[in-house]
């Protein structure tokens, strides 16, 4: 069974690691000085990363081997394509963003704004979203799929919400 969204205290290290290395990139200015090359290149190696996920699944399938957990060598090839992966991604989503997507319009700096206080609130409002909707019986992805605009909306609505409080802005 392959989980959706599911958490897992495994990842803290690499989300405590893309963290510290943004700030670094920041302060060192390396998001604008990556060539457009290296984002050309990154996105290919994103593009073959897809494939070959793809292979791990389908051996995995074929040979009734998990890759999702356990000592085994499909688990390991997951583990290293994942780090991979987040890497290539990342490279190559920089530089289009920064090349394509570099305009901010009122409500995009609102949003922009907010987005760290929304981060840190987001814990108790999809708590209390997914708790209040437990009731209603659909598929999970379906469910998924419906409830997350929702949560999203209300997170950055929260957020600009507690930044109108006075002084809130100076910490959030």
């Amino acid at each position: 069974m392959v989980r959706v969204l599911a958490f897992q205290f495994a990842f803290f290290p690499q989300y405590v690691a893309f963290f510290i290395f943004g700030l670094i990139a920041f302060r060192s200015n390396w998001i604008m000085s990556l060539p457009i090359e290296t984002s050309w290149y990154w996105g290919k190696v994103a593009r073959w990363l897809l494939l070959v996920v793809l292979v791990i699944f389908v051996v995995s399938e074929l040979t009734g081997a998990s890759f999702l957990g356990g000592l085994t060598w499909q688990t390991a090839a997951y583990a290293f394509w994942e780090q991979l992966f987040a890497i290539a991604i990342s490279i190559n989503l920089i530089v289009w963003f920064r090349e394509r997507q570099n305009i901010q319009s009122r409500f995009s700096k609102a949003l922009s704004d907010s987005s760290y206080t929304a981060y840190i609130i987001q814990t108790p409002v999809l708590v209390f979203l997914a708790l209040s909707l437990q009731s209603i019986q659909l598929p999970l992805l379906l469910k998924f799929a419906i409830v997350s605009p929702i949560g999203v909306s209300l997170c950055f609505l929260f957020a600009y919400l507690i930044r109108k409080i006075p002084k809130t802005d100076r910490v959030l």
